[in-house]
């Protein structure tokens, strides 16, 4: 995974829409698909509705199954790709 932290800093300047972390999973990772940039972790109940945005660039290993050009968010109890969002251009990282 290419080193990617424009990704990261753009996903933190954001503000989520409202219930936008509603129906997420309890434990949830926030990654970027075309480098694995970890952009936000979900550890519910979010009580006081702080994010949680890494402090260092982080990365997973990306998934082939992974469609690129997008946002995904991974259940942490099974690994399973829960949702899609189709990145916008700023949001992207080279392959």
């Amino acid at each position: 995974s290419a080193d990617c932290p424009e990704a990261a800093a753009r996903w933190a300047e954001g503000e989520p829409a409202e219930g936008f972390y509603d129906d997420l999973p309890a434990q949830a990772t926030i990654v970027e698909t075309n480098s694995g940039t970890i952009l936000e972790t979900v550890d519910s109940p979010r009580t006081d509705g702080t994010r949680q945005l890494p402090t260092t660039t982080e990365h997973v290993a990306s998934d082939p199954s992974w469609p690129s050009d997008s946002v995904v968010i991974i259940d942490d109890s099974t690994d399973e790709v829960v949702e899609t969002i189709h990145a916008l251009h700023n949001m992207l990282c080279a392959p």
